[in-house]
């Protein structure tokens, strides 16, 4: 009775508290708590497999009926130091298509990791949210070609005019033919949620990167306005507009546009000058073969290449023109006409081309030789002796005055 009384008996908070504690001991845990222990084994089964769509796409069906919950926690798991846990953190935002998650997202597009960066821009690919589209016109000059299609993609999922310059700007940049692919998809999403007056607007504007990104978009659409915008825009006083202007010109096949392609052909800016000569040899009128010929001694490699393709894509107006070059002092025009006429693959060339086998350059022998090979199916060494009798024994199957191109050619040996 003694140890009772120094005891004072429970009063009515106390007693309260005995039965919280009694209640707490029997509830579940939270929905939170559990959402979390979930995120957490499904993110870490994923780290190794988000390469794979399929095991993505289950490990986001077994999170989303937690909704909210999962997707918040994720944004924790985002900030993860493994880089292949905030990789699958992203890609599971990006399936939940969570807006909350933008913000975080965003800020992913910075992360250390190449990896991680692509994966939060194909998340926000998904999302489809405005608010990504600075951050994702920035990725387009990433340092790695996958984030930058990545960040390309989204940018055409979102189709948001606002994303219109900096595609634009990207497309003419010399990026990874799969870069470049995703840029022009991007910006065909957008022509196709606005219309192609975008891409003339731009064509109008001051922006010169705009504009001969727009001049790239106007080659492939099916617009007869596009002929005259591109027409201008070889007057435009920036030398990468009037270049792509040109280069456009030739794959749209503008037949009109072959006399201010011929004046371009004598600009001061290389850039320009081969461009135009490309599209001269794919619009293939033979008004250009002399201006052509003219700039087989250029001195910029780049516009000589040019033109030497141009001379191969015009074919037989340009085969005898290019015989009589194989007389030239030059050694380097007589190569490059030896390089072309072997590639016209026209039988004129057979018996001036068997003449260069005893040039004194000794690069020219050698290509002629190899154009002789292209052009009869002889496989022999630049051998004066042994073409010399392979010509006396078929000559009379080649019509040599002005035999066609597709003509039958005696078979090897």
């Amino acid at each position: 009775m003694k140890r009772l009384k120094n005891h004072a008996p429970p009063t009515a908070a106390s007693a309260a508290l005995i039965v919280a504690a009694a209640l707490f001991v029997g509830c579940r845990e939270p929905e939170s708590v559990i959402a979390a222990r979930e995120v957490n084994a499904i993110v870490f089964d994923l780290r190794d497999r988000v390469s794979n769509p399929k095991a993505v796409d289950e490990a986001a069906a077994s999170l989303a009926p937690r909704g909210a919950l999962a997707s918040h926690h994720l944004l924790d798991v985002l900030c993860d130091r493994d880089a292949d846990v905030r990789r699958a953190a992203a890609a599971l935002l990006g399936r939940a298509g969570y807006a909350p998650a933008v913000p975080s997202l965003t800020g992913t597009l910075k992360d250390p990791d190449p990896r991680v960066r692509a994966e939060a821009a194909d998340a926000l690919r998904r999302i489809r949210d405005a608010r990504a589209i600075e951050p994702l016109a920035a990725r387009l000059k990433d340092s790695m070609p996958d984030v930058r299609i990545e960040a390309a993609r989204a940018l055409g999922a979102i189709a948001d005019v606002r994303s219109m310059d900096p595609l634009l700007a990207a497309v003419t940049e010399e990026y990874p033919p799969s870069v470049r692919k995703a840029v022009a998809e991007a910006l065909q999403a957008l022509r196709e949620a606005h219309g192609p007056d975008l891409f003339f607007e731009a064509m109008a504007g001051t922006d010169p990167l705009a504009c001969q990104g727009a001049a790239l978009m106007l080659s492939a659409i099916d617009d007869p306005r596009a002929d005259d915008a591109l027409l201008k825009a070889l007057g435009n006083e920036a030398p990468g507009v009037r270049a792509t202007a040109a280069w456009a010109l030739g794959k749209r096949g503008t037949k009109g546009a072959v006399e201010p392609l011929l004046a371009a052909l004598e600009e001061k800016v290389p850039e320009v000058r081969g461009s135009a000569a490309a599209a001269l040899g794919i619009l293939g009128d033979p008004r250009a073969v002399p201006p052509l010929m003219a700039r087989m001694a250029d001195g910029n490699r780049r516009v000589e290449r040019a033109v030497m393709q141009a001379l191969v894509d015009l074919g037989e107006p340009a085969v005898e023109p290019l015989i009589k070059c194989l007389g030239s002092r030059d050694a380097e025009i007589r190569l490059k006409a030896v390089w072309a006429l072997g590639r016209i693959n026209d039988p004129r060339a057979i018996r001036p081309l068997i003449d260069r086998i005893k040039d004194s350059d000794s690069r020219v022998v050698r290509w002629a030789g190899d154009s002789l090979v292209k052009i009869t199916g002889y496989q022999r060494e630049p051998v004066l002796e042994y073409w010399e009798k392979w010509w006396q024994e078929n000559k009379d199957r080649f019509q040599t005055d002005k035999a066609p191109t597709g003509q039958a050619r005696p078979s090897a040996g």
